[in-house]
């Protein structure tokens, strides 16, 4: 069996081993959509592999406006805005590390981290990387908004924000599961979507299947009792079990050799010894 289907498949068989793992997209969710209102889905959309699944996925505001990425749009503006959407970064960034470092550990059977140190260990590098593509993202949306109809210039942008997205999704996971620094983690994500695109690929284009399939069916529930009640829960299985597929294939893909370790912070100067 090729790596991305198996890695596929091997992703829901690790959902029923860290079943508690599937609190946290989901408390993430629910916390943001009280701060953000609920918006009609214009039209179903798919994203492309993600550390942290989300229903902000799945709907939005459709028009190829920032695609391919779970980010929610503050309803405020001004300094408010900028400031709720950092605090947001914080918080998606800490759930993130631990989740994906306490899924890990489940994938390789208790060997690894927990939920909090691994969110201590990887939150200051996975925050950073989160606040670059998201500055790219927002940087690229006034471009994308009202979709492929504005044009080539749209369509580029477009082409442009997949590809990006493309071959970088693996670095949040390269720096979680390989404690690599973030420039390190950057690269080899870059060389690996390059270089194994044989099976990075396909699983991408698998990987956007099923999220399209989830957003059309929440397409057409729509964002009635049943929507609102049902619909978060069972996609925070379903992107718990996707995000473990991205594990199991980034365990196919990573070279033999270690990856070099992040170094530590210096640490606090010991007391010179009496004469």
């Amino acid at each position: 069996m090729p790596l991305w289907s198996d890695a596929l498949k091997q992703g829901f068989r690790l959902v029923p081993k860290a079943p508690l793992l599937l609190l946290v997209p989901l408390a993430f969710d629910l916390g943001m959509l009280a701060l953000v209102a609920t918006p009609a889905i214009v039209s179903p959309q798919f994203t492309l592999p993600v550390a942290l699944p989300s229903v902000a996925q799945v709907w939005g505001p459709g028009g190829g406006a920032l695609p391919f990425y779970p980010l929610y749009m503050l309803g405020t503006s001004g300094d408010l805005a900028t400031a709720l959407l950092l605090l947001v970064l914080v918080v998606q960034s800490y759930l993130t590390a631990g989740y994906v470092g306490r899924l890990e550990m489940a994938r390789r059977v208790g060997r690894g981290e927990g939920f909090f140190a691994s969110a201590n260990r990887a939150f200051p590098r996975v925050l950073a990387f989160l606040a670059i593509t998201t500055f790219l993202l927002l940087a690229a949306s006034p471009f994308l908004l009202g979709g492929l109809g504005q044009g080539p210039a749209a369509f580029f942008v477009f082409a442009a924000v997949l590809g990006l997205l493309y071959f970088l999704f693996l670095t949040p996971f390269v720096v979680v599961v390989d404690n690599a620094p973030l420039a390190l983690a950057l690269r080899m994500s870059i060389e690996l979507a390059a270089r194994r695109f044989p099976e990075v690929i396909p699983y991408c284009l698998g990987y956007a299947t099923l999220t399209l399939l989830a957003s059309i069916a929440f397409f057409l529930v729509g964002w009635g009792l049943v929507g609102l009640l049902l619909f978060p829960v069972l996609y925070s299985l379903l992107g718990t079990a996707m995000v473990g597929s991205t594990l199991y294939l980034y365990a196919g893909l990573r070279p033999v050799e270690p990856v070099p370790a992040a170094t530590p912070g210096p640490k606090a100067v010991e007391e010179a010894a009496p004469a």
